[in-house]
């Protein structure tokens, strides 16, 4: 699969923005290594959508304390200080996401308690995600002065997260083209970075910070030593990937 989407695509006449896949007979169009996720960027005649999957247990974990940030660049310019900025997943901190991922239940040789159990604890998940996730945090867009929007605004920007079959995590996103200065009639060609936030060092999970032995600032960032520190370093720094994108008739 290509690093970073390479065709524009129609999105399908019946799509929902529902945190599901199934548009998109759950095959994404890229897979990005440097994020680690799946994901598919399309269009009508009046909105951009967003789809992306993580089915590593960590990055989810990352997407869901640290969130995901869409930005679209109209001018094209990667340095553009007005580009419209999407975050989501925006978690709760007081809330507290109180599932642990890797409970995540276990093939064994009763496939049918396996199933049952699966389906419970994707219930839980997503029952979770839903008491804790209720925000979109939004910038440079004119005409809406608050960085906070609600999930369930009426204003036409869309968002969803939800636990699939496998537990693997799906945010989609759906944002009117007025919002980001596009337009279908001029076949607008735009760049959009998409982006893995980091979390704050209390919410990555115990039995990876247990490995850390120590945490120093050093020139403004921090470094950790110790068994996991590769992996708290990566789990702690911002990724992300930038593409190109002109809008599908």
């Amino acid at each position: 699969m290509p690093s970073v989407q390479i065709q524009a695509v129609r999105a399908p006449s019946d799509y929902k923005v529902d945190g599901k896949t199934t548009e998109w007979n759950d095959q994404l169009l890229a897979y990005n290594k440097a994020t680690a996720i799946f994901y598919t960027i399309a269009n009508n005649d009046s909105c951009l959508y967003l789809a992306i999957k993580a089915t590593d247990v960590d990055i989810i974990n990352k997407i869901i304390k640290g969130g995901l940030t869409l930005r679209v660049s109209a001018s094209g310019h990667k340095n553009d200080k007005n580009g419209v900025a999407i975050t989501f997943p925006l978690f709760n901190r007081s809330a507290g996401f109180n599932v642990n991922l890797k409970n995540k239940p276990k093939q064994g040789s009763d496939t049918a308690h396996y199933k049952l159990s699966l389906d419970s604890f994707k219930r839980v998940c997503n029952f979770e995600l839903d008491r804790t996730v209720k925000e979109i945090k939004v910038k440079n867009i004119k005409g809406i002065t608050d960085s906070l929007i609600s999930v369930y605004n009426d204003i036409g920007i869309k968002a969803k997260a939800l636990f699939d079959e496998q537990i693997d995590l799906v945010c989609e996103l759906a944002i009117p083209f007025k919002y980001l200065g596009l337009s279908m009639k001029e076949r607008s060609k735009f760049s959009y970075n998409v982006k893995l936030n980091p979390p704050h060092i209390g919410q990555i999970p115990a039995d990876i910070r247990s490995g850390l032995t120590s945490m120093s600032l050093v020139n403004g960032s921090f470094v950790y030593e110790g068994s996991s520190a590769d992996k708290v370093q990566y789990l702690m720094s911002a990724t992300d990937f930038w593409g190109e994108y002109t809008l599908a008739k």
